[in-house]
């Protein structure tokens, strides 16, 4: 990549970073570092969003997305211009470091640097990232549109979100350039570092906090999908700063931690076929948090609902009309699902199951861990907030193995070749989930003293 296709690619990151910018700072000004780490998953977002809004009724090309863009940042610059209150950032909680919290950071610069270094040296590799994805990828930027008869075959039911974004890097380069696409991995990857630190900043040490985000940096498979241009670490982007938004709001009932989780469960929604599911679950609990803690409100909660709404319905209306096959459709699932099914396929899942989580797969001690913490830590379950939070991820699971074992998926799951990349949707939330647990206990002892 020579020093233009650089400028030009820092230029295709910058404009989804300054929309999701402005646009996060009309919900909250809580803290700066949090706002840049929300920045750039809420700009890819907002920006796909409006190239699929554009696509039916115009060719897309780089000057027809900025000149659909511009209004939308003037509105958000407005908003900004005129808050009715939180006027300006607060300062994070004190960050004094120590020789640990300096080797952690450093340790968090390699992680990074290795990422970026390793995506965007060689182009798409990866089997389905080259057999599917690039090829709709190369359509939408070659014809402006993928509704075309070949794209309609090759997309299936596949969420276009992130595939668009990919799409913009390439109107933004000006000619194919996969390894241009491969720049959203890292940039999500850096922005996951940022939102799992600030968030366990808010309750725990500086320490603890970079001890968590350099775990999260650790996972293996994580780093790999960072480099990879699947759509499954974007799924677990949106969808893990959507559930440790959803966790706060259990634990600190503040309602713009509401509006940012639902943003990003939405936006779920359009990059892959499991957001749908994710963001029901989210919502079922939402709603049953509600009622036992905010019966009374409830109703001043409806834009929530709205906005979620607004942003599932269009997909499944989109998804309907526009696709060749449906892979996971609610009918076929239950019209496989019967208790032969179950006990026929039972033994083998949760055999493979339990090797990729506790064995064979790329998870260090992550599921171990989870499952130490809350024995270490168990009189700290009952909290409302930590049975949510346990709730989220077992729902979560549930969810994602369920189509597995009732669809002709399950094949993948006995070669390996999509348990580990469903599972990886649950990472940063598990890990954030089982600091929040010892910050609980942290939090008790200091009372104590």
């Amino acid at each position: 990549m020579n020093l233009f296709a650089l400028v030009k690619l820092i230029f295709g990151i910058m404009i989804p970073f300054l929309l999701g910018f402005t646009a996060v700072c009309c919900i909250k000004r809580d803290n700066l570092l949090e706002n840049i780490g929300l920045s750039y998953p809420l700009g890819i977002g907002i920006l796909g969003l409006l190239m699929l809004l554009l696509m039916p009724f115009y060719k897309l090309s780089l000057i027809s997305i900025l000149l659909l863009t511009l209004p939308v940042y003037i509105l958000f610059i407005i908003l900004n211009i005129f808050p009715k209150r939180n006027a300006s950032f607060k300062l994070s909680p004190s960050n004094k470091i120590n020789k640990f919290s300096i080797l952690l950071l450093i340790y968090l610069f390699i992680k990074v640097g290795w990422v970026f270094t390793s995506a965007l040296i060689k182009p798409v590799l990866a089997w389905d990232a080259v057999a599917r994805y690039s090829r709709i990828v190369k359509g939408i930027f070659f014809k402006g549109t993928y509704f075309t008869p070949y794209l309609h075959v090759r997309i299936e039911d596949y969420p276009p979100l992130v595939m668009v974004n990919q799409a913009w890097m390439l109107f933004c380069q000006g000619n194919w350039n996969d390894i241009a696409t491969k720049a959203i991995g890292p940039m999500l990857f850096i922005s996951l570092l940022i939102i799992v630190y600030v968030n366990l900043r808010k309750n725990l040490s500086v320490n603890i906090s970079l001890l968590g985000a350099s775990l999260l940096a650790s996972i293996p498979f994580m780093d790999f999908h960072a480099t990879t241009a699947y759509l499954d670490f974007a799924m677990m982007a949106f969808y893990s700063i959507g559930a440790i938004y959803l966790l706060r709001y259990f634990r600190d009932h503040r309602r713009n931690d509401l509006f940012v989780s639902f943003a990003f469960l939405g936006i779920g929604i359009w990059a892959k076929r499991a957001g749908l599911y994710l963001a029901g679950i989210s919502l079922i609990l939402l709603i049953i948090f509600l009622a036992i803690h905010k019966r009374n409100e409830i109703k001043k909660y409806w834009i929530i609902f709205l906005a979620l709404l607004l942003l599932s319905i269009p997909w499944i209306i989109f998804n309907q009309l526009t696709s060749e096959r449906h892979y996971y459709s609610l009918s076929a699932m239950l019209s496989s699902a019967s208790l032969s099914a179950l006990a026929e396929r039972s033994a083998t899942f949760f055999a493979v199951v339990s090797d990729k989580l506790f064995f064979s797969g790329n998870w260090h001690l992550l599921w171990a861990g989870l499952i130490i913490v809350c024995i270490l830590f168990y009189k700290k379950l009952p909290r409302m907030h930590n049975l949510f939070g346990i709730g989220l991820i077992l729902l979560s699971l549930l969810a994602i193995f369920y189509p597995l074992i009732f669809t002709g998926a399950f094949n993948f799951i006995l070669d390996g070749t999509l348990l580990n990349r469903v599972i990886l949707y649950l990472v940063p939330l598990v890990i954030f989930f089982s600091f929040n647990l010892y910050g609980d206990k942290a939090e008790e002892s200091k009372k104590k003293q």
